[in-house]
């Protein structure tokens, strides 16, 4: 494989890194029900909404939900960078 060919690679790897990471710790609801008190996980992503998005998606996967359940996320985010 030729430099120029993994350069873009590198680069795209290279953005990722400058993202802030985001932990949750703190309830989980569906349908305004709490179904996990203290439920912990922690993500990268560009935004705030973005990162909810995939805390949603972490918990419906560790807990073999579907992909259309109601999950909500009512705690605060930490931002670090």
């Amino acid at each position: 494989m030729l430099l120029t060919e993994c350069l873009p690679f590198f680069f795209w790897l290279k953005g990722d890194i400058n993202m802030p990471r985001y932990v949750y710790n703190g309830p989980i609801m569906s349908f305004n029900v709490c179904i996990a008190s203290n439920w912990k996980g922690e993500t990268y992503a560009p935004s705030e909404a973005k990162a909810r998005n995939n805390l949603a998606y972490q918990f419906k996967k560790q807990n073999n939900r579907i992909a259309g359940t109601n999950i909500s996320l009512p705690g605060k985010l930490l931002e670090t960078y």
